[in-house]
């Protein structure tokens, strides 16, 4: 035991295991601490080697025993895993959760309760722990709808518009949303340099289609299948054909 006459700092029991801040470790290395920050600190202040101030997590028992952190929070009960899963070979790397948990339970680095899967070959997987491309997003829950299953991209500064992408009711789906009721349209786009951009088909808010154009009206070069039935096309310098 390390103290300073009044406090324990180390303990070493006789099974080996090492305590920091408790008097009583029931794991190999445990440590606790009552102050706000951090508990432990590693850094490393050689410039050379591949990763200074790294932690090496290693299993050697078979390819089937993984390695990671567990993260656990008593107030909330919900246990986190990070890292390769158990019982799997050592060939991806997962975020996994088990909500409603008293106590820490281990099972969570299982591959059943990965949100996200890592695979050696580049693939990411989300709501899939075997992604088949490099970017997997598989919806997992039928209450879902075209509004939370999928890719949402929304845009920082104007949250109340957002598109999504997913596969829903047996039909690949794109879908342009604006919840503050301004109406949403989708434009198709290309970019011949990578820096400017060209339009190259509209589905404006009222369900008119422009290829070719970005506005309604003869003025516009372009195609135009508007929501009423009507048809035409239209080049400067020639009249519109409708039909």
């Amino acid at each position: 035991t390390g103290n300073d006459g009044a406090s324990t700092f180390l303990t070493v029991l006789p099974s080996g295991n090492v305590g920091i801040g408790t008097t009583n470790p029931n794991t190999t290395l445990h440590v606790n601490s009552t102050d706000s920050d951090y508990i432990a600190k590693f850094s490393h202040t050689t410039a050379t080697g591949y990763a200074p101030g790294s932690i090496l997590l290693q299993a050697g028992q078979s390819s089937s025993r993984g390695q990671g952190l567990y993260h656990y929070n008593t107030e909330a009960d919900e246990a986190w895993f990070t890292g390769v899963p158990y019982n799997v070979s050592s060939n991806k790397w997962i975020v996994s959760n088990k909500p409603n948990q008293t106590t820490l339970d281990p099972d969570v680095a299982q591959l059943s309760y990965a949100l996200l899967t890592i695979e050696n070959s580049g693939n990411v997987g989300i709501g899939t722990t075997s992604p088949v491309s490099k970017l997997h997003v598989y919806g997992v829950s039928s209450s879902q709808t075209h509004f939370t299953e999928g890719l949402r991209v929304t845009r920082e500064t104007v949250p109340a518009q957002f598109g999504m992408f997913n596969y829903n009711g047996g039909a690949l789906n794109i879908v342009a949303t604006n919840t503050a009721g301004t109406g949403a349209t989708t434009k198709f786009m290309r970019s011949d340099n990578g820096t400017t951009l060209s339009t190259s088909m509209v589905i404006d808010n009222a369900g008119n289609l422009m290829v070719g154009k970005t506005g309604l009206g003869v003025g516009n070069d372009g195609i135009e299948a508007r929501a009423n039935g009507l048809l035409s096309a239209s080049r400067t310098g020639t009249s519109s054909n409708n039909v």
